[in-house]
């Protein structure tokens, strides 16, 4: 059964690069510096409020509904995800409400099925551009580490396959396995 926990906990990925020519390698490198110009300049005072989840993009497209109709944002596939969001406190501590989903429901195996929601709760900081959770899910700490770009009243980051393992036991033969990055967004509110 493929459930999904918590995406806002995912790891995040690093971008190999490799084969550059040099004139190639410097436009990479300004993009990556003018990145991180944007992203390390802010103060965790921005983070604090409430955001809620406005975007949630995955590289391959999915049908979700069985509407016959595949997207890459699974907010059109369903409204399951649609509660998530995250309260950001001056004192460190946040709130986030995650949707929680079986891939694996139905007769067959091969239905999706939207499970409610679950709210968790920890303490969060910020260094450079990496946010840091710790958070309590069924008595066991995960620290995750994201490293994120706000911009003004929206923040992001990216989720790999890989790094969702440690919260979704895919079987390999569900409607997303295909999917190998979820790109999510939040909005302040």
């Amino acid at each position: 059964m493929k459930k999904i926990i918590s995406p806002l906990f995912f790891v995040s990925f690093a971008l190999v690069l490799s084969s550059c020519a040099n004139d190639d390698l410097a436009d990479l490198q300004a993009e990556d510096l003018e990145t991180k110009i944007l992203t390390a300049n802010f103060q965790d005072s921005e983070l604090v409020g409430h955001w809620d989840l406005s975007k949630m993009s995955t590289d391959t497209p999915v049908d979700l509904n069985r509407d016959g109709i595949y997207n890459q944002n699974l907010l059109s596939e369903t409204d399951c995800f649609k509660p998530m969001s995250i309260t950001f406190n001056s004192d460190y501590k946040f709130s986030s409400v995650n949707a929680r989903m079986d891939f694996k429901a139905g007769e067959a195996d091969d239905e999706f099925f939207c499970m409610g929601n679950r709210t968790d709760s920890g303490t969060w900081s910020v260094e450079g551009d990496v946010l840091i959770l710790k958070v309590d899910i069924d008595g066991t700490i995960y620290q995750d580490r994201k490293q994120i770009v706000l911009d003004g009243n929206t923040f992001s980051f990216k989720v790999t396959e890989l790094e969702s393992q440690k919260y979704v036991a895919d079987p390999g033969d569900t409607s997303v396995s295909k999917v190998t990055v979820v790109s999510l967004e939040y909005t302040k509110k």
